[in-house]
């Protein structure tokens, strides 16, 4: 979930959706493939990065998304099985990773670059704002 800031900026609602998803007892996890001392100050400058349960940066060794190995990791530590497990991505290559690891996955269209290419994938949710997520869990 790395499209919920840009350069350490919140989208709209982001803070708000996070903590209604808390509330809600979802566990809440980040896979992204920056670089942890990057992503770590985006997380630091936004505020969210309490209400993360698991973080995983690129790390030297891991392969890139959409290699689905360190989602399959970071699904594995927070103890969810894959079927109960959605990962909400703004590429193509995020829908494609989750689709890879077993679990359903979101496409964010508030971040998307390419909207295009990320609808091709086929994701199992679209939302064009943030908080659309709240609505389909």
């Amino acid at each position: 979930q790395e499209d919920v800031t840009w350069a350490g900026h919140l989208y709209p609602k982001a803070a708000d959706t996070l903590a209604a998803l808390k509330d809600r007892g979802y566990l809440l996890g980040l896979f992204s493939d920056k670089r942890r001392s990057f992503g770590q100050q985006e997380l630091d400058q936004s505020g969210i990065g309490e209400m993360l349960d698991y973080v995983m940066f690129l790390e030297d060794g891991r392969p890139y998304k959409p290699d689905p190995a360190g989602l399959i990791q970071v699904v594995s530590a927070l103890g969810v099985p894959a079927e109960e497990a959605m990962y909400v991505g703004d590429a193509s290559q995020d829908v494609e990773c989750a689709q890879r690891a077993g679990l359903a996955s979101g496409a964010a269209l508030w971040g998307s670059v390419d909207r295009d290419e990320l609808l091709r994938r086929q994701p199992s949710y679209r939302w064009e704002r943030m908080d659309r997520i709240l609505d389909s869990l």
